[in-house]
């Protein structure tokens, strides 16, 4: 598990972005404090399976209760955040991005970012600190570019990071818990975690919008079918602050609860969508008779998460 994270990178910068490891590990018995971790941190890879050898003890999530634990958290994590990994796997494939990055990639200014081995960035918004020591129940990471102009915020709280630039940060990380910060700048597409993929993807969006020391931000979106090797129709979103809000950080749910937060807040964002198929409408049918929305997947009578107005959009 420690060398997964240089393992993972090194898959990235030779091209291949579907990578991972073995949850759990595969050759040897493992234990729940190990297996709880692992599992942790293998659900911010972009390959993520629990697989290890016949010879071996059996070592599914279920086995114990702490790992069990720590599993829903994660995944519930990693589903809400498909479609977002979806998005860049798409700038992997048209622009040879990496998908899994190294502190240093992101901040190639900071020369202390280069020997950093137990944290990675997911795309260019989030900070995975994971714990790779057993028996332990803190983790420790730096928050790059903090004090240059960078915030960051705790995913669960959704509270501002309170550091010093190349400060060594004591975070606490209790066995079910993996500590994952977001980067101000940033806007997250969310959709409620369910219990498959295609559930997770039937679920309404949410934008998770982290704004940077100007009070901005940006993402994007792509769609296609989800599954066709060709879609016949895709469309890229982009999305972005156009004026600041009072506060710095808006979610619409926090995952522990797998409910999302109910919000009827107009908060001042712009979007702007590209359609990359020809001549593809800008509402078109899927297979299923559904309308394809320019946020989501409902029928004609589903309001999707997000709905687009002239002056903005209105959170529900």
């Amino acid at each position: 598990m420690f060398l997964s994270i240089s393992q993972a990178l090194t898959f990235m910068m030779s091209g291949v972005p579907m990578f991972g490891t073995d949850a759990c590990g595969f050759s040897h018995n493992t234990d729940y404090d190990l297996c709880s971790r692992w599992m942790e941190l293998s659900a911010f890879f972009p390959f993520y399976r629990n697989h290890n050898v016949k010879a071996t003890i059996s070592q599914e999530a279920f086995r114990w209760s702490s790992v069990a634990e720590a599993s829903r958290r994660a995944i519930a994590i990693r589903y809400s955040l498909l479609t977002d990994m979806y998005t860049l796997f798409y700038y992997a494939h048209t622009q040879g991005s990496t998908v899994m990055r190294a502190l240093a990639w992101e901040f190639p200014k900071d020369p202390t970012l280069a020997g950093t081995y137990n944290q990675f960035m997911l795309g260019s918004s989030l900070l995975i600190t994971p714990v790779l020591f057993p028996n332990t129940f803190t983790a420790h990471g730096v928050f790059p570019g903090i004090g240059e102009g960078t915030n960051w915020y705790d995913w669960y709280t959704l509270q501002p990071v309170s550091a010093q630039p190349h400060e060594n940060v004591t975070l606490d990380a209790p066995l079910e818990h993996i500590n994952v910060h977001v980067r101000g700048g940033s806007v997250l597409t969310l959709q409620a975690p369910g219990n498959t993929t295609a559930t997770t993807k039937a679920s309404p969006y949410s934008l998770l919008v982290a704004l940077d020391e100007q009070d901005q931000a940006t993402g994007s979106l792509y769609l296609d079918d989800g599954e066709s090797l060709v879609p016949n129709a895709t469309k890229l979103i982009q999305v972005s602050t156009f004026h600041s809000v009072p506060t710095p950080l808006c979610c619409l749910r926090p995952i522990l609860n797998r409910e999302p937060i109910q919000l009827r807040q107009r908060l001042p964002y712009d979007f702007h969508q590209r359609n990359l198929s020809r001549g593809a409408p800008a509402r078109e049918r899927d297979d299923r008779g559904r309308q394809r929305l320019a946020l989501g997947h409902g029928s004609d009578d589903a309001r999707p998460a997000v709905r687009i107005r002239r002056r903005g959009v209105e959170l529900q």
